[in-house]
């Protein structure tokens, strides 16, 4: 296994972006802008996800505009914040896609087939249920029914938005998607709901038993679509750990069943989701264990977000975590290589990317892209990190790398 070698770094630059026109609700670059595969579309995601016309390099372009009519908002909550700052929480209280209740953005694509000369993709969405306060608005979540949302709530506090963990619940939700027209900006969409399932559940005996999946990243590889997720499940046994997990489904199965990485292979008897799961009769599954999944790196604890690329020209893969950052330890971002997607190299920080805290580091939920602006694939001399930062929205970083194989003795 080689190792990575980091022969040049960039210093971390910021992206000024502005938005022109009525956006409601507003698009905010909470998670790094990714473009939809196969498309000159960039997703700009928070809770919710505009897909806007790209028409300049990422890579080389000193600032981003969109304007409202080359956007489309392509995913929303159950609940949102619509209007102006402070406006009105908008919802219906009768839904059932309990996935999707108080958060659904679109975090990762990739194309699955054509049909029709259709492009078919899967897309995979961050979705939360958690209680928030949204305006003058308590929104409770459907998970822990023994946490009140006027006590503990999810919002802005002090001028800091908080989250309250012991009713916060977060999903890795699926749907299928086809592109139509010429320009591929109308979208036929069939959501599967949960794709990924806590190997410990939600609930043990009506108690916490994890905060869900999520920070999805995937790819395709040999016919299957690969996705590196977090897990944070708190349970003790084998495979019921929390940390960072990866599973797979095979393109061929019209299921798209994930299995989890254990015991170093994806059992076919050991599927993600629970026995005979049902979207529509979500709550019945909520004290259902998943599939059991192990870690595919060591000491993956405090890593909480992978992102993943081919380097171009060999038969290697890149990926990049991002690290830390609250209780105490350090935040980083780390490289690693391998050749299959489940055997990584050992870590190596990324100049300038160290800081004590979370809120204190300057790029966040990493994405790895070519000089010329293309996800899944780098070259190794010269390539991108973007990323958001803590306080100035979208940042880029230049990295050259060369994959160093250890001599033998």
């Amino acid at each position: 296994m080689p190792t990575v070698e980091i022969l040049g770094a960039s210093s971390t630059e910021a992206v000024p972006t502005s938005f022109h026109g009525a956006f409601d609700p507003k698009p905010r670059l909470e998670i790094t802008p990714q473009q939809l595969v196969g498309t000159d579309q960039i997703l700009l995601t928070t809770a919710y996800t505009w897909a806007c016309k790209l028409t300049s390099n990422l890579s080389t372009t000193p600032s981003l505009s969109f304007d409202r009519d080359k956007c489309t908002l392509v995913s929303k909550p159950i609940f949102f914040l619509g209007g102006p700052p402070g406006g009105e929480a908008k919802g219906d209280t009768r839904s059932a896609q309990h996935w999707r209740r108080t958060y659904d953005g679109i975090v990762s694509s990739q194309a699955i087939a054509s049909q029709s000369h259709r492009e078919r993709l899967l897309i995979l969405r961050q979705g939360e249920n958690k209680n928030e306060k949204m305006g003058d608005r308590f929104v409770k979540n459907t998970v822990n029914d023994d946490v009140s949302p006027t006590v503990c709530f999810s919002g802005a506090v002090d001028g800091a938005y908080r989250d309250c963990w012991s009713a916060y619940n977060a999903f890795i939700n699926g749907s299928i998607i086809t592109l139509q027209g010429h320009s591929k900006r109308k979208w036929l969409a069939r959501d599967l709901g949960p794709v990924l399932w806590p190997a410990m559940g939600y609930l043990v005996g009506g108690k916490k038993s994890s905060n869900g999946v999520r920070s999805p990243n995937s790819i395709v590889h040999q016919g299957f679509v690969y996705v590196f997720y977090n897990d944070t499940s708190r349970g003790t046994e084998d495979g019921r750990k929390g940390g960072m997990r990866l599973a797979r489904a095979d393109l061929a199965d019209p299921t798209l069943t994930f299995y989890p990485l254990y015991k170093g292979a994806f059992l076919l008897d050991n599927p993600s989701l629970p026995r005979a799961f049902d979207p529509a009769r979500m709550r019945e599954f909520y004290g259902m264990p998943g599939g059991r999944a192990d870690s595919f790196l060591r000491n993956d604890v405090n890593l909480w977000k992978f992102n993943v690329a081919r380097v171009r020209g060999t038969d290697y893969f890149l990926g990049v975590s991002e690290e830390g950052g609250f209780n105490g330890v350090p935040w980083t971002l780390q490289l690693r290589v391998s050749s299959d997607l489940i055997h990584w190299s050992d870590p190596v920080g990324v100049p300038g990317e160290m800081a004590e805290s979370w809120t204190t580091g300057g790029l966040h939920y990493p994405v790895l892209r070519a000089d010329a602006g293309e996800a899944q694939e780098i070259d190794p001399s010269g390539f991108w990190l973007f990323g958001t930062g803590s306080r100035t929205g979208l940042v880029r970083k230049k990295l050259v790398i060369q994959l160093t194989h250890s001599r033998p003795n």
